[in-house]
């Protein structure tokens, strides 16, 4: 046995959906995520900015994309020692 004294992974994975019906303002905020972010949604964009359009996506996406739906992983290790 060996002990890993910290490991931080970073953690992808792919889902698809399909006919998803979303309030205006979630629709508003994925578009502002795809356009203006190049299509990436993380915390510190959505959650920290007063944009209510864009909490209402990152919220939305939080709720309802959801790891048991992927077709596809990848692992990236960070940090191993």
């Amino acid at each position: 046995m060996k002990t890993i004294k910290d490991l931080t992974v970073d953690v992808t994975y792919t889902v698809g959906y399909g006919g998803m019906v979303v309030s205006d303002e979630v629709y508003k905020g994925l578009q502002k995520i795809q356009d203006e972010h190049h299509g990436k949604a993380s915390s510190d964009i959505c959650c920290d900015n007063k944009d209510a359009d864009l909490a209402a996506a990152f919220e939305w996406l939080a709720d309802n994309i959801k790891e048991v739906d992927a077709y596809e992983w990848s692992y990236e290790l960070l940090d191993f020692e």
